[in-house]
């Protein structure tokens, strides 16, 4: 048997140096792949106002998309086959947390992809006690329970996603300082505009309760100081005698005369409010999925619009 050869020494290093170098290509190759895959590809948004947020921050090139299509609800969502693979070669998914998102459970997305914007200001997440049931169209009833996930509602908490979703925006490379601050300063001009708009609803109130078919309104009110009672009442569905009965003991309890909803009432149910309660139904919607307006302008309407109705409402 003829014996082992072994490389000389110089030969040794030779080799391990080539090694190492092919080593260093790889890694630099595939570190130079996931520079890239960072910073391609569209960033997706899990609601419309986080999509305001970001086109606001990021501007037109940077191809944010919302993940709902018109009238979904961000609740209930959960992706196709085809949305999975947008997901998974997105540059970044932007998601509004608070428990909103709950196919984050089964989408089994890598951290890193994801960008939590209300994670800073877990501490002011407002935390449902009991069960608190809520009814909508063929989707049915469901229990709201744990965190209230629609912090957007307050521009204020609004304003703190889009300073996380500046700094992610900053430490991923996607902007500059010099190019985000201006658009970030602009954005704060318009969201402190949109909580004047709360400040002036509860001024106008003068201490008066609303009633809502929907606990999305909780941020603002508790920021503002206004009394909101909830009742379950499905827009798309009249009320049968007993229900009827029990929101009208809910009136008589909290006073009020006006009913927010986050969508429009059936008509049937619009005539049940109006002539057997005496209750005015307005549209105030948490604008989670695409519309023609921003989530800004659609929530700065709808508020005016409510302020300016009051005085004629409250008088009743």
């Amino acid at each position: 048997m003829s014996p082992m050869v072994t490389p000389h020494a110089p030969l040794r290093r030779i080799l391990l140096l080539v090694g190492l170098c092919a080593l260093a290509a790889c890694s630099g190759e595939a570190e130079s792949q996931h520079q890239h895959d960072r910073n391609v590809g569209p960033i997706l948004a899990s609601t419309w106002p986080l999509t305001t947020l970001a086109r606001e921050l990021l501007g037109p090139e940077s191809a944010v998309e919302c993940l709902l299509a018109p009238g979904q609800d961000p609740a209930h969502w959960t992706p196709s086959p085809t949305d999975l693979e947008g997901l998974t070669r997105a540059r970044a998914v932007l998601v509004n947390g608070a428990g909103l998102e709950t196919w984050l459970m089964t989408a089994n997305l890598a951290p890193t992809r994801l960008v939590r914007v209300s994670k800073g200001f877990a501490g002011s997440w407002i935390e449902h006690k009991g069960q608190l049931q809520h009814s909508h169209g063929a989707r049915g009833a469901h229990d709201h329970v744990g965190f209230d996930p629609h912090v957007w509602m307050d521009p204020l908490l609004a304003l703190e996603q889009a300073r996380a979703l500046q700094e992610q925006a900053l430490l991923r490379g996607w902007v500059t300082a010099e190019t985000v601050q201006p658009k970030a300063a602009a954005l704060e001009v318009r969201l402190r505009e949109l909580d004047g708009l709360w400040a002036q609803l509860a001024e106008a109130l003068q201490g008066r309760t609303l009633l809502a078919n929907h606990d999305a309104y909780a941020y603002p009110a508790r920021r503002h100081g206004i009394a909101i009672q909830v009742f379950d009442a499905d827009p798309e569905k009249s009320l049968d005698a007993t229900r009827l009965q029990e929101l009208a003991a809910a009136q008589q309890t909290s006073g009020a005369n006006i009913m927010l909803f986050e969508a429009s009432p059936d008509a049937r149910l619009a005539h049940q409010l109006k002539v057997d309660l005496g209750l005015t139904p307005f549209v105030l919607s948490p604008a989670e999925a695409p519309s023609d307006l921003d989530f800004i302008d659609s929530m700065g309407r709808e508020l005016k619009a409510l302020i300016a109705q009051l005085p004629n409402s409250l008088a009743k």
